[in-house]
């Protein structure tokens, strides 16, 4: 689905050229254009002539990426630790509960990189600490064991 930007339409020279229009997609993948409606007025200005024009094109809606790949690249060049080893973090445990907006200072591989390109905008994964887990220590004393 498109949406025109700021309005649809513009005016074209008596004698005929191209116009650009702008759209905001509000969805990635195929968009269509089935059909083309043209509005001018007449030679006084006191009538309205409208045509409605078929059409079959189709075009690849892609996201901007741009903005979250430039967030990326200045996170890696700020949390780079001489050593070369990531960060260890208190309170990340292995259950997946949500994705929050990234805030500098958390670690790049909490990045969620396929939401972040749909988004436009660095998204984290936030992992919840497992508590109150049963530890089970098993002995097993029998003489096979043995030796």
């Amino acid at each position: 689905r498109l949406e025109p930007i700021n309005g649809t339409g513009g005016v074209l020279p008596a004698d005929g050229g191209t116009l650009d229009l702008e759209f905001t997609a509000l969805r990635r993948g195929m968009a269509n254009f089935d059909r083309l409606w043209l509005r001018w007025r007449g030679p006084f200005g006191l009538v309205w002539n409208q045509v409605v024009l078929p059409m079959d094109e189709k075009v690849a809606v892609l996201p901007d990426v741009s903005h979250a790949r430039d967030e990326a690249i200045t996170l890696l060049q700020r949390s780079a630790q001489a050593d070369g080893h990531a960060q260890k973090r208190a309170g990340q445990g292995r259950e997946f509960e949500a994705l929050k907006d990234y805030q500098p200072g958390m670690g790049r591989r909490m990045i969620d990189w396929k939401r972040s390109a749909r988004h436009g905008k660095l998204l984290a994964r936030e992992f919840r600490i497992e508590e109150n887990n049963n530890v089970v220590l098993a002995i097993d004393s029998g003489r096979l064991m043995c030796e």
